[in-house]
């Protein structure tokens, strides 16, 4: 598809809404992301330059899975104290929470860092650097894909 999965990306928004319901602020957060994943499939329309593009794409995307990330810590109370990272809250969902979420899988947790996270952070914060449309659209469907197995741990 190349703008991520929509079916995939609405699924695990409304899978957070639904976890949050009755959570007002939580829940405004859950419809945050989906907004973001809608700005991946629509910023075509506003950015024409292919590298721009490709790296909007890939912002709006990890935004989603940050959001929904913390979403999901603050919805059980498991917030990590004064971190507000990917980094941080995937150490906390490998610890779980008791009564709450299950522990994600270490493994997975580094592969998540690897293909999400690190490569947000080397087009993100490196002036100059630009993902390529196949890198653009492995890491949006990277974060569809992990982000619904992290909102499945509930």
């Amino acid at each position: 598809m190349g703008k991520g999965n929509k079916k995939l990306a609405d699924s695990a928004a409304l899978q957070l809404l639904t976890l949050c319901n009755g959570n007002a602020p939580l829940m405004a957060k859950a419809q945050i992301v989906q907004q973001e994943f809608n700005k991946v499939r629509t910023v075509d329309k506003l950015v024409k330059n292919q590298s721009q593009l490709m790296l909007n794409k890939v912002l709006h995307s990890t935004r989603a899975m940050d959001t929904g990330m913390r979403t999901l810590l603050e919805l059980y109370g498991a917030m990590p104290a004064n971190q507000y990272s990917m980094g941080a809250y995937l150490v906390q969902l490998r610890k779980g929470k008791d009564g709450g979420f299950g522990r994600l899988n270490g493994e997975l947790s580094k592969r998540i860092q690897t293909t999400v996270v690190d490569k947000r952070n080397r087009f993100l914060h490196a002036a100059g650097q630009y993902p390529t449309k196949s890198e653009a659209e492995q890491i949006i469907g990277d974060v569809e894909s992990y982000l619904q197995t992290i909102l499945n741990l509930a």
